[in-house]
């Protein structure tokens, strides 16, 4: 029977510590490949099995899954206020402070800050 060629994308990582289950394991990734097919293959009849399966390990890979995104999200937002208080600092951006008044409020304010400036006060 003539074989075929597969291709499928993968992180760097998943690969690495894959290839090294595999080898710890006796297996190649061919080889693996390979079983899982023959597997599925062989359970055609009972597509339920199949997807059985999947959803077991799916299901058992999602709190390493939900950790990863709980510390992505952690990581955006300490850079997103690493980018803000730069900008404060910069005086490129107002303080969150001020952002959060009405903007009667800081008419009011630079108003008297003009009239001491002025020395009107």
């Amino acid at each position: 029977m003539p074989a075929v060629q597969m291709n499928t994308r993968i992180s760097k990582d998943l690969k690495t510590r894959g290839d090294a289950a595999l080898a710890k394991a006796g297996y190649t990734p061919t080889e693996a490949v390979r079983l899982l097919w023959g597997w599925a293959a062989s359970q055609a009849h009972d597509p339920e099995k199949i997807d059985r399966f999947f959803k077991v390990h799916l299901e058992s890979s999602e709190p390493a899954k939900n950790q990863e995104v709980a510390r992505k999200l952690q990581l955006a937002s300490r850079a997103s206020s690493i980018v803000d208080e730069f900008l404060v600092e910069a005086q490129l951006a107002a303080p969150p402070a001020l952002v959060n008044r009405p903007f009667h409020e800081l008419k009011e304010e630079a108003l008297w800050e003009r009239y001491q400036e002025r020395g009107l006060l």
